[in-house]
């Protein structure tokens, strides 16, 4: 742990962390973000939202990003 991860209360993360983390581009996070497939951010400044790496690492092994667009055949 870093000393920066110390001192921050979370370990704010971006749309390209994001994109790092889930191995697709900006623009594919972007998309998901439009069309709410991912948590709601944890603060909103002016260049952007931002997730807590932890919260998002969480939801992300939880829930994961669902393709609305494909039905699953029973």
């Amino acid at each position: 742990m870093t000393n920066k991860e110390k001192l921050l209360p979370i370990i704010p993360i971006g749309i390209s962390e994001i994109a790092q983390i889930i191995n697709v581009d900006r623009k594919k996070v972007a998309q998901y973000k439009f069309h709410k497939r991912l948590p709601e951010p944890d603060y909103i400044l002016e260049q952007g939202p931002l997730w807590d790496l932890n919260t998002f690492n969480d939801w992300y092994e939880t829930i994961g990003i669902i393709d609305k667009r494909y039905k699953e055949n029973k």
